[in-house]
C-alpha cells in the first residue's frame, strides 16, 4: 500500500519497526511518538498504516466493514497472498462467522466459567510444580507451560463442564 502522493494530504511517515528488540523490549516512547505524529502513521519499514490513539483504535476495532479482520491482521494481505499458516477462526474472521465463534468462546470464557475452574487449575499447577522441584532441573516451556496447558485443556472438568450429557454425543471429549 502506498502512501497518497499528495504532500498535503499524506499522514506522517515514521521510521519505526514495530516487530524490533528495541521496540518491543520498551514500546513507550515510539508508541508516543506515533500518537504525537497523528491520528493516522505511514511506517516505512513495511509499507502500512499504523494508528496508536485510544479513539482511532476503538474506532477501527469497533467498524469490522471498514477495517476487516478477515484478510488477516497481521502483515500478510490473505486476499492477495497465500497465508502461512491456518487462518484464525478467532482472530481473522469478520460477522457473522466472528459473532458465531466469539459466542461460543465467551460463555466457555467466561469470568464466571473461569472461577469455576480456578480451583481445578490451581490443584494441577500445584501438582505440576511439586513433580519439577522434585526434579531439581527442568525446561520451564515443556515440563510447565506446554504441560500445563496442554493437562488442563484435556482434562475432564472441562469436557464435563462444557460439554454436558448432550453435546457430548456431538463433540468428543479430548483424552487425557
Amino acid at each position: 500500500m502506498t502512501p497518497p502522493n499528495s504532500v498535503a494530504s499524506r499522514p506522517p511517515s515514521l521510521a519505526i519497526d514495530p516487530f524490533s528488540t528495541e521496540f518491543l523490549t520498551e514500546p513507550y516512547a515510539d508508541h508516543a511518538a506515533m500518537r504525537a505524529a497523528g491520528p493516522v502513521v505511514w511506517l516505512e519499514k513495511y509499507g502500512v498504516w499504523a494508528m496508536a490513539r485510544h479513539a482511532e483504535v476503538h474506532q477501527a476495532f469497533n467498524d469490522w466493514e471498514t477495517f476487516c479482520s478477515g484478510r488477516g491482521v497481521g502483515l500478510s494481505d490473505f486476499a492477495k497472498e497465500q497465508p502461512w499458516r491456518p487462518v484464525s477462526i478467532i482472530l481473522e474472521v469478520d460477522p457473522p462467522l466472528h459473532t458465531r465463534s466469539r459466542t461460543v468462546l465467551a460463555r466457555i470464557l467466561s469470568p464466571a466459567a473461569m472461577r469455576r475452574l480456578r480451583s481445578a487449575f490451581e490443584a494441577e499447577a500445584a501438582r505440576l510444580v511439586d513433580a519439577l522441584v522434585q526434579r531439581g532441573r527442568f525446561d520451564a516451556i515443556p515440563a510447565l507451560a506446554e504441560a500445563f496447558h496442554t493437562t488442563v485443556l484435556t482434562s475432564s472438568a472441562l469436557p464435563k463442564l462444557y460439554l454436558g450429557s448432550s453435546s457430548a454425543r456431538a463433540v468428543p471429549a479430548a483424552k487425557s
